[in-house]
């Protein structure tokens, strides 16, 4: 899949092709080639992505963002009814689940991960949980939790249903009565979160 991205004055490819080789591995794409034309200023960006690949970009960094897909509508994810009215969780977000970034070498989130773990590990002798899969029940994530039903944070609003007893964890936190149950007293829990 490959998308071209034209400008007048090339000011939204260069941000764009900035923003891509500042916040994104180089390897997700499989190309990224820019075509300048002198004579009427125009320039053009061709992307090469996957086929999961969803882009979202602003011409000048302030004003309305675009988005850029390629993902292919599907309203069933794990056995889960993505259309249901129960379920908020949009295909873009189902489709980056697991993607876990804090796992992949030299990635920010692995190298802080890394820092504190050691740190811990060291002095006190934690437990790192760091594979735990992000969906829930509802009961983890906030009834174990003392929080109560009607505050905010449970809204459709603030947390991604995938039914009414199923959510996508909005903290890791959701993990530790379980770990607790299981005679855990010292750990640590870094995963992906969804809000």
């Amino acid at each position: 899949m490959s998308y071209t991205l034209r400008s007048l004055r090339g000011r939204t490819c260069s941000l764009l092709k900035q923003r891509i080789n500042n916040s994104l591995s180089r390897s997700f794409f499989s190309a990224i080639s820019t075509v300048q034309r002198r004579n009427n200023q125009q320039h053009e960006t061709k992307i090469y992505a996957p086929s999961n690949f969803t882009l979202h970009h602003s011409s000048t960094g302030l004003g309305r963002s675009q988005k850029f897909s390629t993902n292919k509508e599907t309203n069933n994810f794990r056995g889960y009814d993505l259309s249901s009215p129960e379920c908020n969780v949009p295909p873009t977000i189902a489709s980056r689940i697991g993607t876990k970034l804090h796992l992949q070498p030299k990635h920010p989130l692995n190298t802080i991960k890394t820092i504190i773990e050691q740190y811990w590990q060291e002095r006190n002798g934690f437990a790192i949980r760091d594979d735990i899969d992000p969906i829930v029940p509802t009961m983890s994530n906030f009834d174990s939790l003392l929080i109560p039903p009607e505050h905010v944070s449970r809204s459709m609003s603030d947390t991604y249903y995938l039914d009414k007893e199923t959510v996508l964890r909005t903290h890791t936190s959701a993990h530790q009565t379980t770990l607790l149950n299981a005679g855990e007293d010292r750990f640590l829990v870094t995963g992906d979160v969804y809000r």
